[in-house]
């Protein structure tokens, strides 16, 4: 998976449980829009059509961009519910850069931001597309029952479109959700970057303490454990190989050259890992690269056999597909 449900804390509360990062230049078909950036943060996990689930009032969304390659954030995008929802269901949201309230709307319905830009939260289809089931081993890979296991889901969707000039041109991007502690603090409970970092690479008695912390001191915490995966994947995969692998995937920040197309995607090598579009297939993309593509090698797995999401994209803000 991505990040859907990727620790036993998240996988209890869908509302703080991230599933996807996207980072892209609009729109996702077509010519791509340089001057503006888009960033997606999803949650809510698995939402069957007809259950519309808010957004947590307590919690602290947030994307965090560091802009000069120290796996520190520079800047901060926070978006919050802190109000009660309203009988139907719908949510004021508030969107800050920094410390300041940049723009106020409503859940389903598009707002403007001070400065520039566009926020939406709200329902949509799940954009992910990959056959779970391939991967837990109940099929080969690519077999003929190859299924998305994520169609016809919906999630909860956080999309600010925001001038490309406002975050600069190299950047890496991480979203992370936080929690009250009930002194006054707050807790960072889930965060992603790349997508399956978490899910794929870290065992289980850590995928709790990967949440929580910061991109700055992954190589220290989980090289090894990034590192043991990447050969247990591909056995041609010698030590150094893995090790210098695992260098490039932490710190897990989806990082983006945004003076260039993004694109996450391998049409030849090496691959294009710029960003992340909602159309990439990303598993895809990542399973060749990390089993043989990287050494020029055939990869030892090519793909799970589903290419594309159950529902077309918008051209239109916000982008993601109307839910189900």
């Amino acid at each position: 998976m991505a990040d859907h449900l990727d620790s036993p804390f998240v996988a209890l509360n869908g509302k703080v449980d991230i599933t996807d990062l996207y980072v892209f230049h609009p729109p996702p078909t077509g010519t791509q829009d340089l001057t503006k950036t888009v960033l997606v943060l999803n949650v809510n996990p698995f939402t069957v059509a007809g259950i519309k689930p808010t957004f947590s009032r307590d919690a602290l969304y947030q994307f965090k961009i560091d802009t000069n390659g120290d796996a520190k954030a520079d800047i901060v995008y926070t978006v919050d519910f802190r109000v009660k929802p309203f009988p139907n269901g719908t949510q004021l949201t508030f969107v800050s850069r920094g410390s300041s309230l940049i723009g106020v709307g409503a859940t389903g319905s598009p707002f403007n931001l001070n400065g520039g830009g566009k926020a939406f939260a709200g329902l949509r289809d799940d954009p992910f597309f990959f056959d779970l089931l391939a991967f837990l081993g109940l099929h080969a890979f690519g077999a003929p029952e190859a299924a998305d296991t994520f169609a016809k889901f919906n999630v909860s969707s956080i999309v600010l479109e925001v001038p490309t000039s406002d975050l600069g041109t190299s950047v890496g991007v991480w979203a992370t959700v936080s929690m009250p502690d009930g002194s006054g603090r707050t807790f960072q409970v889930d965060r992603m970057g790349r997508p399956a970092i978490n899910t794929v690479f870290m065992p289980k008695e850590k995928k709790n303490l990967f949440n929580s912390s910061s991109p700055v001191h992954d190589q220290a915490n989980f090289l090894g454990n990034v590192t043991g995966v990447l050969q247990a994947l591909d056995s041609r995969t010698t030590a150094a190989e893995a090790e210098g692998l695992a260098k490039v995937l932490l710190p897990d920040t989806l990082t983006a050259d945004l003076s260039k197309p993004t694109a996450f995607v391998n049409p030849n090598p090496p691959p294009l890992l710029n960003g992340r579009n909602l159309a990439d297939d990303v598993i895809d993309v990542s399973l060749q690269v990390i089993t043989g593509l990287l050494f020029n090698r055939t990869p030892a797995i090519k793909g799970d056999g589903v290419n594309s999401n159950d529902k077309p994209f918008l051209n239109t803000f916000p982008y993601l597909a109307e839910p189900w």
